[in-house]
């Protein structure tokens, strides 16, 4: 008896499901990714040989040419617990929209006197130019607001991440010594003796130096 042969048919892949799919990852990607705040000042760091190390792990002092210096962390809740405690040494009350506004709002370069002013310029006006005055950073420990902002991050590290904050400065590379010397000056005064540098590696992005 004879074999019945069946007719061989192509085969057909229905792709609108897959289509579907694609369009929601890339949905869901545009919709919570977090672009990093556009920086207060430019700072042309010098190169060097160094490691590199993840921003969030990095409570960053940026010194600008003119010697203003600027505060910042990546990490969301370091930040807010760095305010938290600010906030408390300088008897200042933030509401919870300001908290979530500070939580993404780049580097800090004004007194703790304007930051809720600051805070509520928006997104838009905080880097315009003559906003930013710096941190003050007098070489004694009353009014050295930068050294809070220091100390207060350091135990914003320990409560929020179990473990010690990295501090580096960004420094332009054609920024007069003296405005360096006087933040390494507030490290000392806040007993901060070890901290790093901000260097630029060929071909790689900015990278940390002990």
């Amino acid at each position: 008896m004879p074999k019945v042969k069946v007719a061989r048919k192509s085969t057909a892949i229905d792709m609108t499901a897959m289509c579907d799919v694609a369009f929601l990852l890339l949905t869901f990607f545009i919709l919570t990714t977090k672009f990093k705040p556009k920086d207060p000042v430019v700072v042309d760091i010098p190169s060097s040989h160094g490691k590199q190390i993840k921003a969030k792990e990095v409570v960053l002092i940026t010194v600008s040419t003119d010697g203003k210096a600027f505060w910042d962390i990546d990490n969301p809740k370091v930040r807010q617990s760095t305010l938290e405690q600010m906030a408390e040494r300088y008897k200042i009350q933030f509401t919870t929209e300001e908290y979530t506004q500070f939580r993404n709002a780049g580097a800090v370069g004004v007194p703790m006197s304007q930051l809720k002013a600051w805070l509520n310029l928006g997104p838009d006006k905080r880097n315009a130019p003559g906003v930013a005055t710096g941190i003050p950073k007098d070489t004694v420990l009353l009014g050295n607001e930068l050294g809070d902002w220091l100390l207060c991050s350091k135990i914003a590290y320990k409560v929020e991440e179990k473990k010690d904050a990295i501090i580096a400065i960004k420094g332009d590379k054609s920024t007069d010594y003296p405005a360096i010397k006087t933040v390494i000056k507030t490290f000392e005064l806040r007993k901060i003796l070890r901290f790093n540098f901000v260097t630029s590696l060929e071909g790689k992005e900015d990278a940390i130096v002990q």
